[in-house]
């Protein structure tokens, strides 16, 4: 039975197999491109309920992340309080 043996790439081996020679740390320094969140819809080519409608799902979009912050921030007050002891 042949013996079957794992090992892992680093990243400076995953770089240099896709034709590039980069460490990992040199990303350290470069400014991140911030992501884009949601695409924008060509809204011309939609109708007043349409357009509606997708003002409805943003707005429970927002909601659902304002929530999200307030979790987070009750977490984080949390913490700091346990910390200033």
């Amino acid at each position: 039975m042949p013996v079957l043996s794992y090992k892992a790439k680093s990243t400076t081996e995953d770089a240099t197999a896709k034709g590039g020679t980069r460490a990992m740390w040199d990303d350290d320094d470069q400014p991140k491109a911030p992501r884009q969140r949601l695409v924008p819809l060509a809204l011309d080519t939609l109708g007043i309920a349409e357009l509606r409608a997708y003002i409805a799902e943003l707005a429970d979009e927002i909601t659902r992340t304002e929530a999200e912050i307030a979790r987070k921030s009750h977490y984080r007050d949390s913490a700091e309080g346990v910390f200033r002891r």
